[in-house]
């Protein structure tokens, strides 16, 4: 009788912990999660979005798929970190992929979900293990069966709100972020023609590709030579940061003490979430009198004032060398008229080719001509590519738009931000409509180029069609 009740017992206690046992969950070997630095930012500021994948068993054959990120302009960072965390007392390590965000426009966007597929390394429990077996043991070594998974992230809803509209009496920069600015002249004290050099530095994290110098009022004094600017830029995790230099010569054409206006730019503070304005004060310029040319010093003494007199006598010599013979006696024919204008002509001729020639060399080196030259190759790659290889085909359609904007306004240059395509159209007289085309036009492309999704045929012969005729417009 005892023996059953304990029978009994046992069984109510195994028919009781079953349960809770059942209800434990299962610890996650594998998983991924995404997210975004800021769900809610502002119109062209620049957010961090983060693929992590958690494991805690050995995988192999991983194969990253990224979302499309339409709306915004994504950038991959190269750099993929890994590191070891612990969670619920499991060791797991942890593989993070970055893309840096900047939004095109306001309103609310959705960031699809990421896939990643994977092979989950289980060991072969049926297979006989042998004295070999922790000799020959290495984990680069897949031992056992592979398990395939299919792994999706979340999508992730971002609210982008728009700047806040400014009318203060300095024009907006178009820079959103953190930013600082300063401003060095090599040398203040100088000559009538002598050259020192401005140096203003856009420094910080934020669209720093973007930044242009400040306009600065120079006085009529004061002769100004712009240089290329220098930049120092580099993408983290936190996105674009680093250092943009604007070099200027200033040349003096008068002499006195010269006052030079400080360099002021408004930027868009994304921390403060409002407008502040840089200023850099400049020191004034001393300009002193150039070197006149040395006059020829007088001859010194009493003796100087009057020359020398002295008294001519004639020689009777004659200065040419007598002619003797008979042939000294001989007429010259005389030019006709023909070879006299055919000497005359040539050395004209000549001439003229010359000139041709060096012109037709300076204009080839002209920055429009050499800009129309660069559009016009860079739309037949594009062509050639279209059906080839996408990658190129974006990068073609990209060089051929920059080089079009830079012909438009007379200059050089390799790339261009789609906010500063558009002010400098608009600051060389183009119609603000067509600046704005061509600006969303230039991101389009990008987005393509960047969001490394494929893109289909119908829609490259319409990124095709619609830069010919962008081109078209900028350069006729």
């Amino acid at each position: 009788m005892k023996r059953r009740r304990w029978i009994i017992g046992l069984l109510w206690l195994l028919i009781s912990v079953a349960p809770a046992l059942a209800a434990e969950p299962a610890v996650r070997e594998v998983w991924v999660t995404a997210t975004v630095s800021d769900p809610n930012p502002y119109a062209g500021q620049q957010i961090t979005y983060r693929f992590a994948l958690y494991q805690s068993v050995r995988v192999t054959d991983a194969t990253f798929q990224p979302p499309a990120f339409d709306g915004f302009i994504a950038k991959e960072i190269a750099d993929r970190a890994s590191r070891r965390e612990t969670i619920d007392g499991r060791e797991y390590v942890v593989t993070e992929v970055y893309y840096v965000l900047a939004p095109l426009a306001p309103g609310a966007h959705t960031i699809g979900a990421a896939t990643l597929q994977l092979g989950i390394v289980r060991p072969d429990r049926q297979r006989r293990r042998t004295p070999f077996d922790d000799f020959f043991d290495d984990p680069f070594i897949l031992r056992g069966r592979v398990e395939p998974r299919v792994l999706k992230s979340q999508p992730l809803a971002v609210t982008v709100r728009p700047l806040p509209p400014w009318d203060g009496p300095l024009p907006f920069s178009g820079l959103i972020g953190e930013f600082d600015m300063t401003a060095a002249i090599d040398n203040t004290r100088l000559k009538v023609g002598d050259s020192t050099t401005l140096t203003l530095s856009i420094q910080g994290r934020g669209n720093i590709a973007d930044a242009a110098p400040p306009r600065l009022a120079m006085p009529e004094t004061i002769k100004t030579y712009a240089d290329a600017p220098d930049e120092q830029i580099e993408l983290t995790a936190d996105g674009y940061q680093g250092k943009r230099s604007f070099r200027t010569a200033l040349v003096p054409v008068q002499a006195g003490d010269v006052p030079l206006p400080g360099a002021r730019l408004v930027y868009f503070n994304v921390v403060q979430e409002a407008y502040r304005t840089l200023t850099a004060p400049l020191p004034a310029l001393s300009v002193a009198p150039g070197e006149a040319a040395p006059a020829v010093p007088p001859a010194a003494g009493p003796a100087a004032a009057q020359p020398e007199k002295s008294e001519v006598t004639f020689t009777g010599r004659d200065i040419l060398p007598p002619r003797e013979d008979l042939t000294a006696l001989t007429p010259h024919r005389p030019l006709t008229w023909p070879i006299l204008l055919l000497g005359l002509l040539l050395p004209a001729a000549g001439f003229g080719a010359t000139v041709l020639i060096q012109q037709a060399r300076r204009m080839d080196r002209h920055p429009v001509a050499r800009m129309r030259n660069r559009t016009r190759h860079a739309m037949k790659t594009a062509r050639a590519q279209m059906a080839a290889d996408a990658s190129a085909f974006l990068t073609a359609l990209y060089q051929a738009l920059t080089s079009a904007i830079f012909a438009r306004i007379g200059r050089s240059g390799e790339a261009l931000a789609w906010k500063e395509a558009e002010t400098l159209l608009c600051d060389h007289g183009v119609d603000p409509e067509l600046s704005r085309q061509a600006a969303e036009l230039l991101t389009q492309i990008e987005s393509s180029k960047f969001s490394g999704a494929r893109i289909s045929r119908e829609e490259r012969e319409r990124l095709l069609a619609g830069t010919r005729q962008m081109v078209r417009r900028l350069i006729p």
